[in-house]
């Protein structure tokens, strides 16, 4: 009868793999020192051209661009890379004028720059020209094609790159908030003009096929409205996808019918941008005497603020008004009538 027979141990085969483990473990310590040492010595390079740039040396300045361009032991930043070559170049030194020169010559870049909202809960932005790299600093500093800087996060620095930018602008929404869904929301956008309505608003609400009571809205909304063309002619009104446009004051009362009438009265402490029906929207947020937050829609608000005057349209009681949320089901506006 054949028996197996337990495999004869062999010190000789424990040591081989010991051997081999201990080279595997040296060499990636080897690696990870030799990584260290590049990331070391790039931040000395790039801390010994910022100390010579700033005594007067313009080669320092030029290198130190460069490791600001390319990200060599310092945080990749274009605008400061474009600004140490200009400074470079200013002083006499050949490297920074040639780096100049060709930054002028490249093509410019249609860059996505979002102002507004986040990810998964909807945004808004713009594409604009930029030059050479996108946007740095949260997104909204960008340089335009003729070579000036725009801080797309204020309402001047926005519409004078818009002005700078000849038609070359559009405004863009995402209902994801994602980069790669993005609709046009209007493009070429040419005239801005600053804004103030009165907001006077009488509806009556509905629930369940009945009148439920009534909503009034009283108060003053400012901000800026930009016109496009529609493709067919005719100017449309479109609003700025920066919530720092607009203003909003005032008071909003429901007032609910049935065998116990109530009350409700908010007074409004801003406005928001949000998105209707993939639309960007302006909207209203408040605070009830409850304390409670809450917020409005006004679609169309833009048309109608255009001509100034007074805002009599829609005020829609929305859940978290501001790239998120939907209509209330429970009352529905049916008629913009007192």
């Amino acid at each position: 009868m054949n028996l197996l027979k337990a495999p004869r141990f062999r010190p000789y085969s424990l040591i081989y793999c010991v051997l081999v483990a201990c080279v595997y473990v040296l060499a990636i310590a080897r690696t990870t020192a030799q990584s260290s040492q590049v990331n070391t010595s790039d931040a000395a390079r790039a801390a010994d051209y910022n100390e010579k740039c700033s005594n007067g040396d313009m080669q320092g300045c030029a290198n130190l661009a460069m490791s600001y361009r390319m990200g060599w032991g310092v945080s990749e930043d274009p605008l400061r890379a474009n600004a140490l070559f200009k400074k470079a170049c200013d002083g006499g030194n050949a490297f920074g004028c040639r780096s100049v020169v060709a930054d002028s010559l490249l093509p410019p870049t249609l860059t996505l720059v979002w102002l507004t909202g986040g990810e998964g809960r909807g945004r808004a932005g713009v594409y604009v020209e930029t030059k050479g790299h996108a946007p740095v600093n949260d997104g909204t500093i960008v340089v335009a094609p003729n070579g000036r800087e725009f801080d797309l996060s204020t309402p001047t620095g926005f519409i004078n790159m818009a002005l700078s930018s000849r038609g070359a602008l559009a405004t863009v929404v995402s209902l994801t908030g994602s980069s790669g869904e993005v609709t046009i929301a209007a493009n070429g956008l040419s005239g801005f003009k600053p804004v103030s309505t009165k907001l006077e608003v009488r509806e009556y609400l509905l629930s369940g096929g009945s009148k439920a009571g009534k909503l009034t809205a009283k108060g003053k909304i400012t901000g800026w409205v930009a016109t496009t063309n529609d493709g067919r002619g005719q100017l449309r009104f479109v609003l700025l996808p920066l919530e720092g446009f607009y203003e909003a004051t005032g008071r909003i009362v429901k007032s609910i019918s049935g065998t116990r009438k109530q009350e409700e009265v908010s007074n409004i402490t801003g406005a928001v941008l949000g998105l209707l029906n993939g639309k960007l929207t302006l909207g209203l947020e408040g605070v009830s005497e409850a304390g409670q937050h809450v917020t409005y829609a006004l679609p169309g608000w833009e048309n109608e603020a255009f001509g100034g005057g007074v805002y009599s349209g829609q005020v829609l009681e929305t859940e978290n008004f501001g790239f998120a949320g939907k209509l209330k089901s429970s009352a529905a506006i049916i008629s913009a009538s007192p």
